[in-house]
């Protein structure tokens, strides 16, 4: 019976986009249910670890006479992963009692870098940041603080907001030197790209972009760019909602840098993006080969360029692997949500599927009535 109550004690302080109850101090609101209760949360050192301040209101008066208990309570040794969201300038006062934990502090995730900074820039044992920048370029400057101060972090996520910013002077490099996986979100035309030109990241995997309100600049592109080029362990791209300006299409140099910055990519997935382009010069034969190490390909909510797209498979789901030369050859691509492809291309798809060994997935095909609403929409938001 305490391992079943250990177990729900433990589901309901999961991270908050997990489904976690509205509470500010869940493991105090569990510890007083009863005596049994009390002693079993007292034996489950992780609920005290999860911390979420996700409004003003939710942190009252009283709460700040709890918290020295609530840290007596919770085991030293115990990291923490801490949310904080909508806090005011008014509020330093609970923020310093939380924020002196900051050494066991091991996933952030705010939107208020001015009150966590004016308190503390030093996490050093933060494996985990995901960070909303808003307001003015003081925020975006306090978090490069911040990351010159989070030698173990993995995995950083930023979105971009209302940041009314444009860099100015150079910036010293920021090595981090453990991290893997980075994302980036960008709100409207505020792209940062000098963040892509500061940053050190020699073991990073993975790159995620997404720019729904408007495509970035192209000094962002230039910078993304470089930043692709840089490192041959980033091989994981998801580009989500992001495209190249419209004006700038036309200039083929434009995109075409970017596809060659994309040599070390093996794993590439495209959402809501414009294809065709992108399919008509990956599957042309240029020199150098554009993507030439990609093996895995994921395609969604997306339109098709049907020649483009199956002239690019069968170059690259060759049976003969001594001609592809410096080609990688696809193993595995999966389109879910789209539209585009004729009935005939979908069956050839098929047939290549049982003869090449590709796995090859097409899930939930948009036929062209919703394909017109979806492209009227695109139209329209742009």
């Amino acid at each position: 019976m305490p391992n079943v109550l250990t177990e729900i004690l433990q589901w309901c302080t999961i991270p908050e986009d997990q489904n976690v109850l509205n509470w500010v101090l869940p493991a105090v609101v569990l510890s007083q249910v009863c005596h049994h209760w009390f002693h079993v949360a007292l034996s489950t050192p992780v609920i005290w670890s999860l911390l979420s301040f996700t409004t003003v209101d939710s942190f009252q008066l009283h709460h700040w006479h709890i918290l020295p208990i609530y840290f007596q309570l919770c085991s030293q040794r115990i990291p923490f992963s801490l949310t904080i969201k909508e806090w005011e300038n008014d509020l330093m006062r609970p923020s310093q009692p939380i924020l002196s934990k900051a050494p066991r502090i091991t996933l952030l995730s705010t939107n208020a870098m001015q009150v966590i900074s004016s308190v503390c820039c030093a996490f050093p044992s933060l494996l985990f940041l995901r960070v909303h920048l808003r307001e003015d370029g003081d925020a975006y400057y306090r978090l490069l603080l911040m990351l010159r101060y989070a030698p173990l972090l993995e995995q950083l996520d930023i979105q971009v907001g209302n940041l009314n910013y444009d860099p100015i002077g150079c910036n010293p490099p920021i090595i981090l030197g453990k991290l893997t996986s980075l994302r980036f979100t960008i709100s409207w035309f505020y792209d940062i790209p000098t963040l892509f030109l500061i940053l050190q990241v020699p073991l990073i995997t993975s790159l995620f972009l997404s720019a729904p309100g408007s495509p970035p600049t192209l000094a962002f592109w230039s910078a993304v760019s470089a930043f692709l080029e840089a490192y041959p362990t980033l091989i994981k791209l998801d580009l989500n909602d992001i495209a190249f300006p419209e004006q700038e299409l036309d200039n083929t140099n434009k995109l075409g840098h970017f596809l060659e910055a994309m040599i070390h990519i093996r794993h590439l997935t495209l959402h809501l993006m414009p294809l065709g382009l992108f399919f008509q010069r990956i599957s042309k034969q240029a020199t150098p080969v554009l993507c030439s190490k990609l093996e895995h390909l994921r395609v969604s909510f997306s339109r098709i360029p049907d020649d483009a797209f199956m002239e690019f498979v069968s170059s690259r789901a060759s049976l003969d692997v001594q001609h592809m030369g410096s080609l990688n050859r696809l193993k595995s691509f999966h389109l879910d949500r789209c539209w585009g492809l004729t009935l005939l291309s979908i069956g050839s798809l098929s047939g290549l599927k049982q003869h090449s060994g590709v796995e090859i997935s097409i899930t939930n095909v948009i036929d062209s009535w919703q394909s017109k609403l979806l492209e009227l929409d695109d139209f329209s938001r742009n």
